[in-house]
């Protein structure tokens, strides 16, 4: 489906914070994947909290324009690579390369009654999930009616509520059987009971909280500007504060 600038709904910063506050140290050394990255911020946010290289997916010339300004303010170009292309053929790119540990994806909304729901098209691509290191992560925004139904490649891990924004989180099966049978997300899933995080619920938001709130992993403070939205193309410049070297990005049309 094509997305230009005026379908771009910037991820908003307290939903942004709630998904990394739940991926905790599973960001940090992570190869990402940002899909329908719009300004760039999910991907731009995993660098901030340690991610070792994010790659930016987005057929929309003006997004990637607007990713590669807000590395370069965020002093994050020499991490990142910008393809500029289908989801389909950036997917066929990227499997000769090494497997993603985090992919994020804030694909447009299908609120219509009968349009197929692009996260539920996302979760059954086989594509997405060849790329996927088995145990990595998937943090998929999608509306809130939608019901998710992961198939065999991906597990049910935990979802988020933000008004009509929906977060689930799936880890990447390392035994993908077709025989396994897909079980739909539900709300109360919890964090696994191992996990060194606190749990909390907060306005019908599972959030986590790292066991100490110092995390030494955060390269600086910045934030996205959250005002572009439909008709404001896919974000400015971001602001920010980040001791990082400047570096011409890689940009793949």
């Amino acid at each position: 489906m094509p997305r230009g600038a005026g379908d771009v709904r910037p991820t908003p910063d307290k939903v942004k914070g709630a998904v990394f506050s739940s991926l905790g140290e599973a960001v940090v050394g992570a190869l990402a994947l940002d899909l329908y990255a719009g300004s760039g911020a999910l991907g731009i946010e995993a660098l901030s909290r340690g991610a070792a290289h994010a790659t930016f997916v987005d057929q929309s010339r003006h997004c990637a324009e607007a990713i590669r300004r807000n590395l370069a303010a965020a002093r994050l170009e020499t991490d990142a690579t910008i393809l500029q292309a289908d989801l389909a053929r950036a997917l066929r790119r990227l499997a000769a390369g090494p497997r993603f540990t985090l992919v994020l994806a804030d694909p447009p909304y299908a609120k219509q009654p009968g349009r197929a729901s692009l996260a539920q098209q996302l979760l059954e691509n086989v594509d997405l999930a060849a790329v996927t290191e088995p145990g990595g992560w998937f943090a998929l925004e999608h509306y809130k009616t939608d019901i998710l139904t992961p198939p065999p490649a991906w597990r049910a891990s935990r979802q988020q509520r933000h008004g009509d924004t929906l977060v689930s989180f799936f880890t990447r099966a390392a035994d993908a059987s077709p025989s396994a049978a897909p079980v739909p997300l539900n709300l109360a899933d919890p964090l696994p009971r191992s996990s060194p995080y606190r749990m909390e619920r907060r306005n019908g938001v599972i959030a986590t909280q790292p066991p100490n709130s110092d995390h030494p992993h955060l390269r600086g403070n910045f934030s996205l500007p959250t005002s572009a939205g439909r008709g404001q193309g896919c974000g400015t410049e971001a602001t920010a504060s980040l001791a990082q070297r400047a570096a011409p990005v890689r940009h793949h049309p």
